[in-house]
């Protein structure tokens, strides 16, 4: 515990502490640090030499986003390029359907920059700012920092959406949560 927050209860400054560690950062094989969720048990703080903070072990649960396989998520479509579509999910931005996942009747419109599912003489297009529905198919962690410092980044998630169930009209996408859980 900082000695800035010696002030406050002692359980309320571990909570800040941890989630000053952990909040918005990926934890390798974990998934995505959301928030404390609660302490479960605190130790004896120890001071150490040359440092004035309080050391404490805390025994504590995160609320922590780890999109499943099978799942099904919603979340808004960022853009359209060739290589398929991104979605927003609000808090994780870096979700990726690869264009080969999407329907087997989605084209890509160039002069539009949109992918366009052609069903039945209709034509449903995927624009910037629509909900979107997709299914996670794999989910894959990068190994290169067990700790990420920049927010999302570390996990991958795969997804599809050219199956049903997933809602009608363009609210059917296939996807895949790419860097970031998912």
């Amino acid at each position: 515990i900082h000695p800035s927050e010696f002030n406050k209860p002692r359980a309320e400054a571990i909570v800040v502490a941890v989630n000053a560690k952990y909040a918005n950062k990926v934890v390798l094989d974990t998934g995505l640090c959301i928030q404390v969720y609660d302490l479960v048990s605190l130790g004896d703080a120890f001071l150490y030499p040359g440092s004035a903070a309080q050391h404490v072990t805390a025994v504590f649960r995160l609320v922590v986003f780890r999109p499943f396989v099978g799942e099904v998520m919603a979340g808004t479509i960022r853009s359209n390029s060739r290589a398929g579509i991104a979605i927003s999910l609000e808090f994780f931005e870096d979700v990726f359907v690869p264009c080969e996942l999407l329907f087997g009747e989605c084209v890509f419109v160039e002069a539009e920059n949109v992918w366009c599912w052609r069903m039945n003489g209709n034509e449903f297009f995927f624009d910037e700012k629509e909900s979107v529905r997709f299914r996670v198919t794999e989910v894959t962690f990068n190994s290169s920092n067990t700790l990420v410092d920049q927010g999302i980044q570390g996990v991958v998630a795969s997804g599809a959406g050219g199956t049903p169930g997933l809602g009608n009209g363009a609210a059917a996408a296939g996807a895949s949560t790419a860097s970031p859980v998912g």
